[in-house]
C-alpha cells in the first residue's frame, strides 16, 4: 500500500513539475491508473474478505447450534439419569478420591435420614466415621481394600435399620478408578418379614404337634368313656362307686371337648371358591 502512495505521489509531483500540459496530462493519467488499479485490488480483496467473514460466520453458527443441540442433549441424559437414580430402590452414594460425597440420592437420604445438604458435596468424614458402612473408606479410596457386601445395623431417629451395602470401583482407566459407589438398600422390613415367617413356621410345626397329640389322645379316650358308661351301669346299686365313675364320665366329655376344639383350631381350612354375577 505504501508503494502504491509512493507511486501516486510521484506523478502528482512530476505532473506538477511538467512543462508542459501534455507532459503533465500524461503523469496525471499515470496516476489515475495506479489509483484504479490499486481501487479495483482493495474492492476484490474486501470482497475476498467478506466472503470469507460470511463462511466463518456460517461456520460459527453451525458450531453454535451443534453446541445447543448437544447441551439439549446432555440435559436430556442428565434429566433421564436423575430419574433413574431416583426411582431406583436402593441408595447410591458415591465418594471420588478427595473424599468429597458427589452423589447422595433420595433413596439414601431416606435410609439413612442424614439431610442431603449436610452430605452432598461435602467431605465424607464430616458426616460419618471412617468405618460407619462396616469398612475403612480411607482403604477403600486408596488401596482398593473393601468387602463387595457388607451388613450393618444403624440408630435412626425413627427405628433401628439393618441395612446392607454393595461396594464398587469406578474405574477411570484400567488402572486408575475415580472413586467408589456405595448401593444401599435396607433389609429391615424383610428382616421383620423373616422373623414373622419363622414364627408361623414354628406355630405351624406346634400345631401339627397339638394335632397329633389330639388324635392320640381322643382315641384311648373314647374307649375309656365307654368303659366308664357299662362301668356305671354294673354299679346301679351301689351308689358311691357309681359317683366316683360319674366323676371319670364327666372328665372324659371335658377332655373330649377340648381335643374336638383343639382338632377343630388346627384343621386345615379349605375356602370354595365361588363365582358370583353381582351385576343380576
Amino acid at each position: 500500500m505504501s508503494d502504491i502512495l509512493n507511486q501516486l505521489n510521484e506523478s502528482a509531483n512530476l505532473a506538477l513539475r511538467a512543462k508542459s500540459t501534455q507532459e503533465s496530462m500524461k503523469h496525471l493519467a499515470k496516476a489515475f491508473a495506479l489509483f484504479s488499479n490499486e481501487s479495483t485490488r482493495l474492492e476484490n480483496a474486501n470482497v475476498r474478505l467478506l466472503n470469507r467473514f460470511n463462511k466463518i460466520k456460517d461456520q460459527l453458527e453451525r458450531v453454535e447450534n451443534d453446541l445447543r443441540s448437544k447441551v439439549s442433549d446432555l440435559d436430556a441424559a442428565s434429566l433421564y439419569l436423575n430419574n433413574i437414580l431416583k426411582n431406583i430402590s436402593q441408595g447410591i452414594l458415591y465418594i471420588d478420591l478427595t473424599g468429597i460425597v458427589t452423589t447422595y440420592t433420595t433413596k439414601a437420604q431416606n435410609i439413612l435420614e442424614i439431610d442431603e445438604k449436610k452430605v452432598l458435596f461435602n467431605k465424607y468424614l464430616d458426616n460419618f466415621k471412617d468405618d460407619f458402612f462396616g469398612f475403612s473408606i480411607k482403604n477403600a479410596l486408596n488401596f482398593s481394600m473393601f468387602p463387595k457386601t457388607s451388613y450393618i445395623t444403624i440408630n435412626t431417629k425413627n427405628a433401628q435399620k439393618l441395612i446392607e451395602i454393595n461396594t464398587s470401583i469406578v474405574w477411570d482407566s484400567p488402572k486408575n478408578h475415580r472413586g467408589i459407589i456405595l448401593l444401599l438398600k435396607d433389609l429391615t422390613d424383610l428382616q421383620k418379614l423373616q422373623i414373622r415367617a419363622n414364627r408361623n413356621d414354628r406355630l405351624n410345626q406346634i400345631g401339627q404337634i397339638t394335632n397329633s397329640i389330639a388324635h392320640e389322645i381322643k382315641n384311648p379316650l373314647s374307649s375309656i368313656r365307654g368303659f366308664a358308661s357299662l362301668l356305671y351301669k354294673d354299679l346301679e346299686h351301689t351308689k358311691p362307686l357309681q359317683d366316683l365313675v360319674s366323676y371319670i364320665l364327666d372328665a372324659t366329655k371335658s377332655l373330649e371337648r377340648v381335643t374336638n376344639n383343639v382338632l377343630e383350631y388346627t384343621r386345615e381350612v379349605v375356602i370354595d371358591i365361588e363365582s358370583i354375577d353381582i351385576s343380576s
